[in-house]
């Protein structure tokens, strides 16, 4: 598939200009434009060079959210690592500011992954990351482990909203966390790499947090 069929693909998925009836998860038709999470005061990120972090992509990742019934917004984050991005008071945040809070943290981690190129791939990776977040399609072995991730293919993996809220279900396992893994819950920032290494390496962990502290100033539910 040449970037031009690509991009009309991905325009497709996101904004719902094919007309037809999709029998895919509800995260995948998610009506961008008619969405409630349309009215939340998001993070404005500008570009890393030539691409940016779409404002529709804020809605998608508050959409994804919803669909997989809030249950990233219900795990609470180590406070350590809430205050190492200067948000101590997350976790006593309203739902819709967590979603706020979320959008951005995954547009830092998509800035180092793929510098917002949606069509990025990582060809030095035998499971070859692509897309936003830089997911790879091993997650299509866990069909209950990340089963908003299942309608992944090799091209819908471009899609943003495929990937987003693929990343939102990795997300939420991370913080679940694993005693029969010896995984802790709540880490945003694992010892130990969970999916991301950009959350564990300090050098690439950096870029992440300080993205996100430049532009969550004026979040006052941060503290």
């Amino acid at each position: 598939m040449n970037k031009l069929s690509v991009l009309i693909f991905i325009l497709c998925l996101s904004f719902l200009s094919c007309g037809k009836k999709s029998d895919q998860p509800v995260w995948y038709i998610s009506n961008v434009k008619n969405s409630p999470n349309s009215d939340l005061i998001f993070a404005k990120v500008k570009a890393n060079g030539r691409y940016g972090w779409k404002s529709h992509y804020n809605v998608i990742v508050s959409d994804a959210i919803d669909a997989q019934n809030g249950d990233l917004l219900d795990l609470k984050i180590e406070e350590s690592h809430l205050r190492a991005l200067n948000c101590p008071n997350y976790n006593m945040a309203a739902s819709h500011e967590k979603k706020i809070f979320w959008s951005l943290f995954f547009a830092g981690m998509a800035n180092y992954e793929s510098s917002f190129n949606p069509l990025a791939v990582n060809r030095k990776n035998k499971q070859l990351p692509s897309g936003l977040m830089q997911i790879g399609l091993g997650v299509l072995k866990y069909p209950k482990y990340y089963p908003h991730c299942q309608g992944l293919d090799k091209q819908s993996i471009f899609s943003p909203q495929h990937n987003l809220s693929c990343s939102v279900n990795i997300m939420t396992r991370q913080l679940e966390g694993s005693k029969k893994r010896r995984r802790p819950k709540g880490q945003l920032f694992p010892a130990k790499a969970f999916y991301w290494e950009v959350l564990t390496n300090k050098k690439q962990l950096s870029k992440v947090r300080d993205l996100f502290k430049k532009y969550s100033k004026k979040f006052d539910f941060c503290r």
